[in-house]
């Protein structure tokens, strides 16, 4: 597996780096706006399950 197949998920700043390392950077619902901006896409409320519910609606569990 290389960096280019990873996908990550973050919800605060602190997580910019590693979205922009990966081949999809996701920032969750709650994220900050700054995160939102670096991410490829946005996925649901943390609170909300958003992480399941973006995998298992892509067909990656």
């Amino acid at each position: 597996m290389t960096q280019e197949d990873a996908i990550a998920f973050g919800d605060g700043d602190n997580d910019i780096e590693m979205l922009q390392a990966v081949g999809l950077g996701i920032a969750m619902e709650n994220a900050s706006d700054k995160l939102k901006q670096t991410a490829d896409e946005i996925c649901g409320h943390v609170a909300g399950d958003g992480i399941y519910y973006y995998c298992a609606n892509r067909g990656l569990i």
